[in-house]
């Protein structure tokens, strides 16, 4: 546990939103409970919890919690040479091995999904290295059995309902799509939602795999299921890479 006054914390040298770089190159993220989410001592809990893990494949785990009168935070490693989906969409970054990368995800968040709910799974919180992916800021996830609701970064149907394993996946979906399409279709889903897409992809006649994994979604939504008996990562090993006049229609339809 390390002891640090909170206010010390934020005047740390660097720092980028919630993430203070402390003089050992690691980051240490400040969680705002007070302002976020009223439970704090649940919370604190699950900080917690994760601490307790041991080697969750592709999930960046803290080296330790910070603490003032109560735990509010964490230490992590800084993941050197990485880049996030959104940085991937929007700078020069290096090429990827697109199925690679997106396989990695759904591989990665089933193993997470052993532990417990992400629930805050978008293009900023997943990180890519060597067409591998990472999974950062998990502090707003609930354990298995847990009936907590804390907020999210967006809901694909329901507010406030409760996170599950369906949600962890369908916006693990959402950002294998940006990578898949190099197109921001988590700003497109956030204002218009996944059956807007869904219908749009019919329409320009994209991928059929993709609209069926897209279907089976929201028929599990539909009733009310909480997963989904799918496998991604094979459905995108087996698929062809878009053609760049899908992906131009992808691109008009979200005002690239």
């Amino acid at each position: 546990m390390i002891n640090i006054n909170v206010d010390d914390v934020y005047k740390l040298e660097r720092f980028r939103k919630r993430l203070f770089w402390s003089p050992q190159h690691t980051l240490y993220k400040v969680c705002n409970f007070e302002s976020d989410y009223n439970n704090i001592p649940s919370r604190v809990e699950f900080l917690q919890y994760v601490a307790s893990l041991k080697n969750v494949p592709n999930l960046v785990l803290p080296i330790d919690l910070l603490k003032d009168s109560d735990i509010f935070g964490y230490e992590i490693p800084y993941v050197d040479n990485s880049t996030n989906i959104n940085e991937y969409l929007y700078q020069e970054v290096k090429d990827i091995d697109i199925k690679r990368v997106i396989i990695s995800l759904f591989d990665s968040l089933q193993e997470i999904h052993k532990y417990f709910i992400f629930n805050d799974i978008h293009n900023g919180n997943i990180l890519i290295k060597d067409d591998h992916v990472l999974f950062v800021d998990w502090d707003l996830g609930i354990k298995l059995d847990s009936l907590e609701i804390p907020p999210t970064c967006y809901s694909i149907y329901e507010l406030a309902s409760k996170p599950t394993q369906l949600e962890d996946i369908t916006k693990a979906l959402i950002c294998a799509l940006c990578i898949y399409y190099k197109t921001d279709i988590e700003i497109y889903i956030e204002s218009m939602g996944i059956r807007s897409l869904l219908n749009f992809l019919i329409s320009i006649k994209a991928n059929k795999e993709i609209i069926n994994c897209i279907s089976l979604i929201i028929s599990a939504y539909k009733h009310n299921q909480t997963t989904i008996d799918f496998d991604f990562s094979e459905m995108f090993e087996s698929i062809s890479l878009p053609s760049k006049k899908e992906v131009r229609k992808i691109r008009k339809r979200i005002n690239y």
